[in-house]
Protein backbone atom coordinates (compact mmCIF):
# COMPACT_ATOMS: atom_id res chain seq x y z
CA UNK A 1 0.00 0.00 0.00
CA UNK A 2 1.04 3.56 -0.81
CA UNK A 3 1.26 6.15 1.97
CA UNK A 4 -1.62 8.36 2.25
CA UNK A 5 -4.94 10.22 3.59
CA UNK A 6 -7.48 7.61 5.31
CA UNK A 7 -10.78 8.31 7.15
CA UNK A 8 -11.75 5.53 9.30
CA UNK A 9 -15.91 4.55 9.07
CA UNK A 10 -16.59 4.03 12.67
CA UNK A 11 -17.02 -0.14 12.02
CA UNK A 12 -13.58 0.14 11.51
CA UNK A 13 -12.86 2.10 14.88
CA UNK A 14 -15.07 -0.06 16.58
CA UNK A 15 -13.20 -3.48 15.13
CA UNK A 16 -10.04 -2.06 16.33
CA UNK A 17 -11.22 -1.17 19.51
CA UNK A 18 -12.54 -4.44 20.31
CA UNK A 19 -9.68 -6.25 19.29
CA UNK A 20 -12.26 -8.48 17.05
CA UNK A 21 -10.03 -9.85 14.03
CA UNK A 22 -12.64 -8.07 12.04
CA UNK A 23 -10.42 -6.05 9.90
CA UNK A 24 -8.51 -7.18 6.99
CA UNK A 25 -4.57 -7.80 6.40
CA UNK A 26 -4.66 -4.74 3.87
CA UNK A 27 -6.23 -2.33 6.72
CA UNK A 28 -4.21 -3.66 9.19
CA UNK A 29 -1.01 -2.30 7.14
CA UNK A 30 -2.69 0.96 6.74
CA UNK A 31 -3.01 1.01 10.01
CA UNK A 32 0.33 0.07 10.85
CA UNK A 33 2.10 2.33 8.11
CA UNK A 34 3.05 5.26 10.53
CA UNK A 35 4.05 7.50 7.10
CA UNK A 36 0.24 7.53 6.80
CA UNK A 37 -2.17 9.95 7.92
CA UNK A 38 -5.44 8.40 10.01
CA UNK A 39 -7.90 10.62 10.69
CA UNK A 40 -12.12 10.06 11.97
CA UNK A 41 -14.47 12.57 12.06
CA UNK A 42 -16.43 13.91 14.32
CA UNK A 43 -19.48 11.84 12.86
CA UNK A 44 -17.83 8.65 14.16
CA UNK A 45 -17.25 9.88 17.68
CA UNK A 46 -21.10 10.47 17.59
CA UNK A 47 -21.53 7.07 16.82
CA UNK A 48 -19.17 5.41 19.12
CA UNK A 49 -20.58 7.63 21.88
CA UNK A 50 -24.17 6.08 21.02
CA UNK A 51 -22.48 2.30 20.48
CA UNK A 52 -20.72 3.25 24.28
CA UNK A 53 -23.89 4.08 25.66
CA UNK A 54 -26.14 1.23 24.70
CA UNK A 55 -23.20 -1.16 26.06
CA UNK A 56 -21.55 -2.46 22.54
CA UNK A 57 -18.28 -2.22 23.99
CA UNK A 58 -18.16 -5.28 26.34
CA UNK A 59 -14.31 -4.19 27.34
CA UNK A 60 -15.16 -1.84 29.96
CA UNK A 61 -11.38 -1.02 31.34
CA UNK A 62 -12.25 2.76 30.24
CA UNK A 63 -14.20 4.77 32.54
CA UNK A 64 -16.38 6.68 30.00
CA UNK A 65 -16.36 7.09 26.36
CA UNK A 66 -14.16 9.88 26.00
CA UNK A 67 -11.45 7.78 27.73
CA UNK A 68 -12.15 5.08 24.84
CA UNK A 69 -11.62 7.52 22.08
CA UNK A 70 -8.90 8.92 23.43
CA UNK A 71 -6.72 6.11 23.88
CA UNK A 72 -7.80 4.81 20.85
CA UNK A 73 -6.68 7.94 18.86
CA UNK A 74 -3.77 7.96 20.85
CA UNK A 75 -2.41 4.07 20.57
CA UNK A 76 -3.62 4.41 16.92
CA UNK A 77 -1.76 8.11 15.89
CA UNK A 78 -5.43 9.26 15.01
CA UNK A 79 -6.53 12.56 14.35
CA UNK A 80 -9.84 14.08 14.09
CA UNK A 81 -11.26 16.01 11.74
CA UNK A 82 -14.76 18.07 12.56
CA UNK A 83 -17.36 18.52 9.91
CA UNK A 84 -17.50 22.03 8.31
CA UNK A 85 -20.50 23.54 6.27
CA UNK A 86 -18.62 22.93 3.18
CA UNK A 87 -19.14 18.74 4.29
CA UNK A 88 -22.75 19.13 4.53
CA UNK A 89 -22.36 21.06 1.19
CA UNK A 90 -21.05 17.74 -0.23
CA UNK A 91 -23.67 15.34 1.77
CA UNK A 92 -26.52 17.34 0.84
CA UNK A 93 -25.76 17.20 -3.10
CA UNK A 94 -24.72 13.55 -2.70
CA UNK A 95 -26.75 10.89 -4.89
CA UNK A 96 -28.40 8.32 -2.23
CA UNK A 97 -27.78 4.60 -3.50
CA UNK A 98 -31.34 4.06 -3.43
CA UNK A 99 -31.13 0.59 -4.99
CA UNK A 100 -29.96 -1.21 -1.46
CA UNK A 101 -32.13 1.39 0.65
CA UNK A 102 -29.36 3.19 1.70
CA UNK A 103 -30.02 6.36 3.72
CA UNK A 104 -28.23 7.00 7.18
CA UNK A 105 -27.09 10.46 7.35
CA UNK A 106 -24.40 9.39 9.69
CA UNK A 107 -22.59 7.35 6.78
CA UNK A 108 -23.92 10.12 4.44
CA UNK A 109 -21.66 12.69 6.58
CA UNK A 110 -18.72 10.10 6.62
CA UNK A 111 -18.79 9.41 2.97
CA UNK A 112 -18.86 13.67 2.38
CA UNK A 113 -15.74 14.11 4.80
CA UNK A 114 -13.88 11.66 2.67
CA UNK A 115 -15.22 13.12 -0.86
CA UNK A 116 -13.97 17.16 0.28
CA UNK A 117 -11.04 16.83 1.98
CA UNK A 118 -9.72 13.99 -0.32
CA UNK A 119 -9.49 11.23 2.10
CA UNK A 120 -9.72 7.41 1.11
CA UNK A 121 -12.48 6.37 3.31
CA UNK A 122 -11.62 2.40 5.37
CA UNK A 123 -14.87 0.80 5.68
CA UNK A 124 -16.65 -2.99 5.45
CA UNK A 125 -20.02 -1.54 4.61
CA UNK A 126 -20.67 -3.14 1.21
CA UNK A 127 -23.02 0.27 -0.03
CA UNK A 128 -20.09 2.42 -0.24
CA UNK A 129 -19.07 1.01 -3.17
CA UNK A 130 -21.60 2.74 -4.97
CA UNK A 131 -20.15 6.39 -4.26
CA UNK A 132 -16.95 5.68 -6.15
CA UNK A 133 -19.06 7.44 -8.81
CA UNK A 134 -19.02 10.64 -7.03
CA UNK A 135 -15.39 11.14 -5.93
CA UNK A 136 -15.42 8.44 -2.79
CA UNK A 137 -11.88 6.89 -2.82
CA UNK A 138 -12.22 3.59 -1.19
CA UNK A 139 -10.60 0.88 0.68
CA UNK A 140 -12.97 -2.49 1.90
CA UNK A 141 -12.66 -4.50 4.73
CA UNK A 142 -12.88 -7.63 3.32
CA UNK A 143 -13.70 -10.27 6.10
Amino acid sequence: MQMGRYLLDTNIVAFLIHDSGDVCKDVLGIMEDYGNQIVICGETIKELYALYRHDRFMQRKWSNCSEMIYDFCSDFGVSVSYSTREHYDTMLHLEWNEAEQHHDPSDLLIIAHAITERLTLVSSDRKFAFYRSQGLRLVENKR
